[in-house]
């Protein structure tokens, strides 16, 4: 409000900074190497513990109501896919800035056979296409989809 009121606008600034510190401290997913072990349960979402990946994409495959398949016992290939028989629907409402759903979808989509169509969307309600995406509001706004996005950014 200061900036405005002498005629400057740092909120570019501030919207750099913001996105910097979030991509900083967002640990990164790091994928299991090698073939999946028989327990794989534990080592879906990365092989990086002990940060809480796996328990985040447990919550996030769940909220897009995904299952998943051992594809072959062989060499442990998995399959995420769309529960159909569900008539669930969630939305998320997050203060938060951070990544960290969005995050296990993108790691889901570069690691896996992952179904295009489920993600996150951030304005359903306003046309935005994405029947198997679920609603996600950030009501402080978020750095996702693009850089900068913001819930009240003219």
């Amino acid at each position: 409000m200061q900036d405005q009121l002498e005629g400057s606008n740092n909120s570019e600034i501030y919207r750099k900074f913001i996105f910097d510190v979030i991509e900083g401290y967002t640990p990164k997913i790091i994928p299991y190497e090698g073939a999946l072990p028989s327990n794989w349960e534990g080592v879906i979402f990365g092989n990086n513990n002990p940060l809480p990946w796996n328990s985040y994409g447990s919550f996030v495959s769940n909220i897009l109501n995904l299952q998943i398949e051992n594809q072959s016992s062989k060499d442990r290939k998995l399959i995420f896919y769309k529960n159909t028989d569900s008539n669930i629907e969630y939305s998320i409402i997050s203060l938060n800035y951070d990544l960290v759903l969005e995050n296990i979808v993108s790691f889901l989509h570069s690691t896996y056979k992952f179904p295009n169509a489920v993600g996150f969307v951030s304005n359903k309600s306003r046309g935005e296409k994405g029947e198997d995406k679920v609603n996600i509001m950030k009501l402080h706004g978020s750095i996702w989809p693009a850089p900068y996005f913001s819930t009240t950014r003219k």
